[in-house]
């Protein structure tokens, strides 16, 4: 949902698909991984500081305002089992 409108996050995984999402935004440069409760504090001064992050986030969220998710993804799996 963040990134939908553009916003960059901090990501505190809780569980393990959460991990493999925040490293994913770090890639992207639109969010910040922090795996220490510690660590919090820092991420959030560097989120409100760091405009590349809301600047990676709002162009991805340009890049995917139009994209039907679902649909696409009903698509694949009705071809996936076509072929099968």
């Amino acid at each position: 949902m963040a990134l939908a409108a553009g916003l960059p996050s901090v990501i505190v995984p809780s569980l393990f698909d959460q991990v493999w999402h925040g490293e994913r935004q770090e890639e992207l440069g639109t969010g910040i991984l922090v795996r220490k409760p510690k660590d919090l504090g820092a991420a959030i001064d560097r989120l409100l500081s760091d405009g590349s992050l809301s600047d990676n986030a709002r162009e991805l969220a340009r890049l995917i305002a139009d994209e039907d998710g679902p649909a696409t993804g009903a698509d694949h799996i009705e071809h996936l089992l076509a072929a099968g």
